[in-house]
């Protein structure tokens, strides 16, 4: 998926009408949440989950610029409108979390 010119790798699992949006920690990618997402599809599969790569990170390209936590907040919100969801959680961990607080202030 094309976010601000930058092909950022998105994976969506499930068709819930009630979605988990997870952002991964610096360092990490979307596959830090797999064994999550795995444990919550098992044992209730009627959400959707929401994961991907931040720019510069895991499958996603990097930008030309410098970028900073409001980018990878912008970038997420993009994703999250592109879904059109309207009832999800914001899962973060570490990095993630302080973009999911950007996010949630908005």
């Amino acid at each position: 998926m094309f976010v601000n010119n930058i092909n950022i790798n998105v994976k969506e699992i499930g068709d819930g009408e009630h979605a988990f949006v997870f952002l991964h920690y610096w360092g990490g990618s979307s596959r830090t949440w797999n064994w999550i997402i795995d444990i919550l599809n098992e044992k209730n599969n009627k959400y959707k989950f929401i994961t991907f790569d931040h720019r510069g990170w895991g499958e996603s390209d990097s930008s030309n610029k410098n970028y900073n936590i409001s980018d990878l907040a912008n970038d997420a919100q993009i994703i999250i409108e592109s879904y059109k969801l309207k009832n999800y959680i914001l899962v973060g961990h570490s990095m993630g979390g302080k973009i999911a607080q950007l996010l949630a202030s908005r």
